[in-house]
């Protein structure tokens, strides 16, 4: 097997299975069974392995499934059609997580998977995929093409010691509070060096995304917003929190779409919330398309951008170009109709 390519970003230069220097197993997924041989849980039980898929269809998950080891590559382009759907039920989550037994989880690569929370909007789901650096740092992690719906938690909420990301090209929908990125202020743990670039965030609460504390080199480059406020009011795209004292967060939001939705709770001014301060770090706003009402101009605390390494430059188009050239290819390759509806309305909203 081979990895995938075309990965951007900090998270990119990971190989997942294949940069483990004692070399890698192949493991073939053929049950869509929750636990037992041939199945996905059994298949993460495990380090160093290449975790590819001889069947499609449903896993509905019975309970927790932490990914704890390193060198793992989940490779759902290699499911057949339709493809790999995970279930998660009330109460039930999937993360990427340190332990203190075990010690730090790094170098995975997850892609074109297509991830279900229970919905409905009452804080009865866990986290899908949330990077939990709390115990021992996360790091070397690409999360891409995934569909990702449901949660009423968070999807890909990183938190504790986490460097070294790249979250790419998912469709991320229906959530109430959907990506953030924090950790209990004086814990001297600091999410770094994570790029997001060309996500479609649609039909969600808040949180598109949310950072707060020590957050440092975060780029931010690419996205779509469609709306914000779906379920109730007072709700926010973009929030970066500033908090008098600390260590506040850095980042770059660059050539990313924040459309405003009409007939919804989402304020068309609350597209972007940013309050800095005096000990507030480097914010950089550049080039992109917000609502009537809004505006991105004279928000930067730094004239110029966070200087992003060239290994993890992304490659960044005007923002007025992803409803065409970004929107149709997010999430899983192999996308439902309901998605390809969803996806199609909002390249065709973007382009008005």
């Amino acid at each position: 097997a081979s990895s995938p390519s075309g990965f951007e970003g900090f998270g990119a230069l990971t190989q997942g299975a294949e940069s483990s220097p004692t070399g890698f197993t192949e493991y073939r997924v053929n049950s869509l069974d929750d636990s037992g041989a041939g199945t996905l849980r059994d298949a993460l039980s495990a380090g160093n392995r290449y975790i590819v898929f001889d069947v499609a269809g449903s896993i509905t998950l019975l309970s927790n499934l932490d990914i704890r080891y390193s060198y793992i590559t989940l490779d759902g382009a290699s499911a057949p059609a339709p493809g790999i759907t995970i279930h998660q039920p009330a109460g039930i989550g999937t993360s990427i997580s340190g332990h203190s037994s075990s010690g730090t989880t790094h170098d995975i690569i997850i892609h074109h998977l297509r991830m279900l929370g229970p919905g409905g909007h009452d804080n009865t789901s866990n986290d899908i995929w949330g990077m939990d650096g709390e115990a021992a740092a996360v790091y070397n992690v690409c999360i891409d093409h995934l569909s990702a719906s449901g949660s009423n938690d968070g999807v890909f909420d990183i938190w504790g010691e986490v460097h070294d990301v790249s979250i790419s090209w998912n469709l991320i929908t229906d959530t109430m509070t959907a990506l953030h990125l924090s950790t209990a202020a004086g814990s001297g743990l600091r999410r770094s060096r994570i790029s997001f670039h060309h996500n479609v965030f649609a039909g969600n609460n808040e949180r598109q995304i949310k950072i707060r504390h020590d957050n440092q080199l975060i780029d931010f480059v690419n996205n779509v917003i469609y709306g914000w406020g779906w379920f109730e009011p007072g709700a926010t795209g973009l929030h970066i929190q500033y908090d008098a004292g600390e260590v506040n967060p850095s980042i770059n939001v660059v050539a990313n779409v924040f459309h405003h939705v009409s007939g919804i709770s989402g304020a068309p001014d609350d597209a972007i919330i940013f309050d800095p301060g005096l000990d507030q770090g480097a914010v950089y706003f550049s080039g992109n398309i917000v609502p009537m009402g809004e505006t991105d101009a004279g928000l930067s605390t730094t004239a110029s951008p966070l200087a992003i390494p060239a290994e993890a430059k992304v490659q960044t188009i005007a923002a007025a170009a992803l409803g065409e050239n970004v929107v149709p290819i997010t999430g899983t390759h192999f996308p439902t109709s309901e998605e390809q509806a969803l996806l199609a309305g909002i390249r065709a909203a973007l382009a008005q």
